[in-house]
């Protein structure tokens, strides 16, 4: 209402001025170079020092020095017309209350100052020091204007017409008091450093802090209840002086590349849509402070120099990310950092600290590190985390556990290791990981699967450090934790869940213990993979409690005689004709459907009684358990033992035994009608040279029926094979194979001949 008032009288005002001098109007016309003041210049009276009602007019050609401060009173109806120059030597101002500033030749005077009714069209060349905009309406100018120290936007709107250029100097000022600025087809080339200052009440930020060029940003309000608030992202290339008044992010994004000096009682003011980058090698003048009621970000990016820390003052909620890309956030004086449901944490290489502060990590949030190796830190200490992952720029690093941790959603481990650091680890969760994520420990590690469901991905640990204290499963649902390389382990308790290997091996420690152990809860193993456990001489049965994905299958061993050693023991579907390949003849025989693979440690001498147990549900083709026998193949062939009748054993599983074994390899049990031996057909090959053999095997083929030719290694490895339709010599190239034993197999209609060879 007062704005209305007043530009009504400046109206009125205006009005009187028109009617009173419409008659006594003069008009000066610059008619030689000169000082405003002389009356040379104007070829008689001069214009003096405040014309008022009067038409100006300095024609192209014709400089005028103004050497005097000048203020223009034209009315609606008279103006200023320069079309030649208007220059001064000194600090003399020009000043239009009213009337238009026409006209399209050059001014290049110290300072300028618009205000009333005026209305700005010229459209020369405009070199200023300093310029104030004091005007309740629009104002547009069409100049090409060079600014050299301030520009003064006490009221209403300067407006950049078309053609209208401005460039701001080095270091020059916008100071908005009041007034603002508005494009309408013009521009503002402030690439040079400049900056910006705010006086006055509360204010809104406009297209001032959005130029590249924008250095300093000053706030100086009337008192520290008055409010900058942003209107669009803005970015601090230098410093944010904060000397009276708050700054409301007011839901915008705001970087600051500089120093932070704050001395007035009021801080940021943040909000839930809010995002605030700190980005600077220089220490800060002023704590990070937020003023209560407004303490909420959603990003905050902390970028400082290295070993530099920023210091939290008052409480402060992330409901987005937690960037740490470099320097400690401090949390101090008793305040308070909160990580809201579904925030995130991202290490790079800053990190959290507290000084007499807390950080609240009770709501669900997720930690990812991103950056080379470091320690974890009190991020990761909130009972609500959730998700955590490793994602390192080399894989070769580790992120290091600072204390025990529980991490109740996802284990992600893309590109690193997690080193457990004599820590203990508790996942509540899931595991998701890559063929370059790790888990790396030692024995005073421990690691808890505490899920309700299977874990659906594989954990591996690192080659030189796979040892846990004790590996606990626990899960809910009964399912299973897939491991993908070696680990060891002092003990192993299956509280609920298996644990499954694939084509490592699952090792106890010499003191160690397996506990829980039943037809729920065991080994899976699912490839070439073993439980390897130490055996006393003298000692009751060792049991191993291991099977396959289909069923439990435990093999129990006991030392009679000789040095206490590690024994392994695989197990698999299926029974194959020659131990580790050939036919599966659990398909056709009777017998149980599985292969126990047993081996102890290099050089050991063996004197062992077995136990081997198995399901109902592994019996293949009427296999008869009363007449069972426990079967050990060796030298090419299955051997033959006196059969016996199963017991039943207290956990429902049927169970067979054998004493004083002295050679281990492959098990089977079977019955008195299974057929183990192998169908020979002697008319596949007719035979094999040279052997022993260098690089070239010749193998003699004398069948004209489809047949299958195999090179076998002594772990039953196909390491070379061919298909032949008729009789013919076939050459096998054995170069890059390593000296040793392997058999030459054919295969036609399920006929087999199998003939060893020695490699040099």
């Amino acid at each position: 209402m007062k704005k209305m008032f007043y530009a009504l009288n400046v109206f009125i005002a205006g009005a009187a001025i028109m009617l009173t001098n419409t008659v006594n109007a003069a008009t000066y016309t610059a008619v030689a170079d000169g000082d405003w003041s002389s009356s040379a210049t104007w070829g008689g009276t001069a214009p003096g020092s405040n014309p008022s009602g009067d038409n100006i007019i300095i024609p192209a050609g014709m400089t005028v020095t103004l050497d005097v401060d000048v203020e223009f009173a034209g009315g609606l109806l008279f103006s200023m017309n320069v079309n030649g120059e208007l220059v001064s030597d000194n600090d003399s101002r020009l000043v239009i209350t009213s009337g238009s500033l026409t006209g399209n030749g050059t001014i290049d005077i110290s300072s300028i100052e618009v205000s009333g009714l005026s209305t700005l069209s010229f459209t020369g060349d405009l070199d200023v020091d300093k310029f104030r905009n004091n005007v309740l309406i629009n104002l547009n100018l069409g100049a090409v204007v060079n600014l050299g120290d301030t520009l003064f936007l006490s009221s209403g709107s300067l407006t950049l017409a078309s053609g209208s250029n401005w460039t701001l100097a080095t270091d020059a000022v916008i100071l908005v008091e009041g007034g603002s600025i508005l494009l309408n087809g013009g521009t503002m080339a402030a690439g040079n450093n400049y900056h910006v200052l705010y006086r006055g009440g509360s204010v809104t930020s406009g297209i001032e802090t959005t130029w590249t060029g924008m250095t300093d940003l000053m706030i100086d309000l009337d008192d520290d209840t008055r409010t900058l608030s942003l209107g669009s992202n803005t970015t601090i290339n230098g410093d944010l002086k904060q000397m009276s008044g708050s700054l409301s992010l007011n839901g915008k994004d705001l970087v600051l590349n500089g120093d932070y000096n704050n001395t007035s009682t009021a801080g940021l003011k943040g909000s839930a849509t809010s995002r605030l980058t700190i980005s600077t090698d220089a220490e800060w003048t002023s704590d990070l402070m937020f003023e209560t009621g407004s303490q909420q970000l959603d990003d905050l990016t902390l970028n400082l120099g290295d070993d530099m820390s920023l210091d939290l003052v008052s409480n402060l909620n992330i409901s987005g990310d937690l960037k740490l890309e470099n320097g400690d956030l401090n949390v101090t004086n008793g305040k308070e950092l909160k990580m809201e449901n579904n925030s995130n944490v991202i290490v790079d290489q800053g990190g959290i600290t507290t000084d007499n502060g807390v950080f609240n990590g009770t709501s669900t949030y997720n930690v990812k590190y991103i950056g080379s190796a470091s320690a974890s830190g009190i991020e990761m200490n909130g009972n609500g985390l959730n998700d955590v992952t490793i994602e390192l720029e080399d894989a070769s690093g580790a992120v290091t556990l600072d204390a025990n941790r529980t991490i109740n959603g996802t284990l992600k481990l893309n590109a690193g290791m997690l080193d457990l650091n004599g820590n203990d680890l508790t996942l509540k969760g899931n595991i998701s990981t890559t063929a370059d994520g790790f888990i790396m420990s030692d024995n005073t590690s421990s690691l808890t699967i505490n899920s309700a469901v299977s874990m659906t991905d594989t954990l591996n640990f690192a080659s030189d450090g796979h040892d846990l204290d004790q590996l606990n499963i626990n899960i809910t649902s009964g399912g299973s934790v897939m491991i993908g390389s070696d680990v060891k382990v002092i003990g192993l308790n299956l509280n609920n869940g298996s644990v499954k290997i694939f084509d490592n091996t699952l090792e106890l420690a010499t003191d160690g213990a397996i506990t829980g152990a039943d037809e729920d809860n065991h080994v899976i193993i699912d490839g070439d993979g073993t439980l390897k456990i130490q055996i006393e001489t003298g000692g009751t049965y060792t049991a191993f409690p291991v099977g396959t994905t289909s069923g439990y299958s435990p093999a129990l061993l006991q030392l009679n005689s000789g040095s206490t050693a590690f024994y392994e023991v695989n197990v698999k579907n299926g029974v194959k004709a020659m131990g580790t390949y050939g036919a599966d003849v659990a398909l056709t025989e009777s017998m149980v459907d599985r292969t126990w693979d047993i081996v102890a440690s290099s050089g050991a001498t063996t004197d062992i009684d077995m136990k081997l147990q198995w399901s109902a549900a592994m019996e293949r083709n009427g296999f008869n358990r009363t007449q069972a026998s426990i079967r050990n193949f060796n030298d090419g062939t299955w051997d033959n033992t006196t059969a016996s009748s199963a017991t039943t054993n207290a956990n429902g599983m049927y169970e067979l035994s054998r004493d004083g074994l002295t050679r281990l390899n492959q098990f089977a049990i079977t019955d008195g009608s299974t057929v183990l031996e192998i169908k020979e057909n002697s008319g596949i090959i007719a035979g094999v040279y040279p052997n022993p053999v260098d690089n070239e095997l010749n193998i003699s083929i004398d069948s004209k029926v489809p047949a299958q030719i195999e090179l076998i290694d002594t772990y039953g490895k196909v390491v070379s094979s061919v298909n032949t339709n008729s009789a013919q010599i076939v050459t096998m190239d054995l170069t890059a194979l390593p000296a040793g034993m392997y058999y030459v197999r054919a295969n036609s209609n399920n006929m087999f001949t199998t003939q060893k060879i020695i490699k040099k």
